[in-house]
């Protein structure tokens, strides 16, 4: 893979933006407007649990491929401090967005309280693959 361009963007850009994403139908309701997010750094993947069955190993195998394109430009996608856009040679007219997983806190029925991996599940699966922490953002 081939990254054209990078443009990194703030953390308080990050969480400001995060209070402003919309919920596909539900007459468009912003689920995060008020809720509690924190960039949480050295995240161990053992501790968050995936919404969904199954990773694609092609969409893991492109995480490592993104990792080792960013590098040169400075940017971990497993350790972003916020986030960036950027463009690679794949499709160079469209602008990607890259950001931490996010990671919902749910309480479950019984009180219990688990992590559930809501975006970035093949990023997380990546790290916990490679034995690394990653950065992801807790609501």
């Amino acid at each position: 893979m081939e990254v054209l361009s990078v443009t990194q963007f703030s953390r308080n850009d990050l969480l400001s933006s995060m209070r402003r994403v919309r919920l596909r139908g539900f007459d468009g309701a912003t689920v995060y407007r008020k809720a509690q997010i924190e960039i949480v750094e050295a995240l161990d993947p053992h501790a968050v649990l995936p919404a969904q069955n199954y990773v694609l190993r092609g969409s893991v195998e492109r995480v490592g491929e993104l990792r080792a394109a960013l590098r040169k430009w400075g940017v971990d996608p497993l350790a972003l401090n916020g986030g960036a856009y950027i463009r690679t040679a794949d499709d160079p007219s469209t602008t990607l967005t890259v950001v931490p997983p996010v990671i919902e806190e749910s309480v479950e029925p019984d009180g219990q309280v688990c992590l559930l991996v809501c975006d970035g599940l093949h990023r997380m699966f990546y790290a916990h693959a490679h034995h690394m922490q990653i950065t992801a953002l807790v609501v």
